[in-house]
């Protein structure tokens, strides 16, 4: 079953509005069977509270949304010790109207592929192919840390940092996120204030300029190749087989593909899913020189 083109199962934050006022927010995996469930709260949901969603493309940016909303507005149906304490400023993300017993979309016909036509880029590194990634070769724990600083834009504590993440705030993840902050710490990325309290410094803001949505949603990435791929599939870059090579220490081409950037692709077009790219081999003589990341 779908609702306005998407499948139910999948992940949406939703409020009821009454009056102007939005009186609770909310996640969930099926819309409509939500609903109905609501509706049924006697004393609580009337038929005439409207509903509002939108849809996230994981269920952790869900987590992190439905927190921060909660935290922004405080509906008076939400209970209070279901709010954490960790706040963070996100954009007001557009909400659609939820309508029942509509009908289903038709799925859009693909428009003809377009020929690809070699062009130069935006480039953050200033060059066309990129010779030496800037971006350092982190371990997804660093990566999740340095974003997670960077949201808060405060010193973060080692609970706010797992709530955020929605990990386990057992002695393992504590001893993993003190290593990985240590870590950060040797490569200037990271201050240690306490045992458990951590900053980022000036050199680690430089590795994460974007927006705090853009963040979130990098939160996603499982893959350390993943991270130090964005900003080239992001900005549709193009990079050497060879630079590949020396970064990551893979040297046959398809161990690079299935370990790399097939990954790295599946989880950004995964999260990212407005914006697909595709990967463009770019050959001299039979083999692969390099590759560019393209629109899908």
């Amino acid at each position: 079953m779908e609702h306005w083109g998407f499948k139910m199962a999948t992940n949406y934050i939703y409020k009821y509005m009454r009056n102007n006022e939005i009186i609770y927010i909310g996640k969930t995996k099926n819309l409509l069977q939500r609903h109905k469930q609501h509706l049924q709260e006697i004393g609580k949901f009337l038929e005439t509270d409207k509903l509002y969603y939108f849809i996230c493309p994981t269920s952790n940016i869900m987590d992190v949304y439905e927190t921060a909303l909660i935290n922004k507005y405080h509906p008076m149906l939400n209970k209070a010790d279901n709010i954490l304490l960790l706040t963070i400023d996100i954009q007001e993300p557009h909400w659609t109207l939820y309508k029942e017993n509509i009908v289903d979309i038709p799925p859009k016909s693909k428009p003809p592929k377009k020929e690809f036509q070699s062009k130069t880029y935006d480039n953050i590194f200033n060059n066309q192919y990129i010779n030496n990634i800037e971006l350092p070769l982190l371990s997804s724990k660093e990566w999740h840390l340095l974003l997670s600083m960077s949201i808060k834009g405060k010193p973060i504590t080692t609970l706010e940092f797992l709530r955020l993440n929605k990990l386990s705030c057992d002695g393992d993840s504590y001893y993993t996120t003190r290593r990985a902050a240590t870590l950060l710490q040797d490569k200037n990325l990271c201050n240690v204030l306490e045992h458990n309290l951590f900053d980022i410094t000036q050199l680690g803001q430089t590795y994460t300029p974007y927006n705090i949505e853009e963040m979130l949603k990098m939160l996603g990435f499982r893959s350390k190749y993943s991270f130090w791929l964005y900003p080239s599939i992001k900005n549709k870059l193009t990079i050497s087989m060879q630079c590949i090579r020396d970064n990551t220490g893979y040297t046959d081409a398809r161990d690079i593909r299935k370990n790399i950037i097939e990954i790295a692709l599946e989880q950004y077009n995964t999260i990212f899913f407005e914006d697909k790219r595709i990967l463009q081999k770019n050959k001299k003589g039979r083999c692969i020189d390099s590759i560019t990341f393209v629109e899908s």
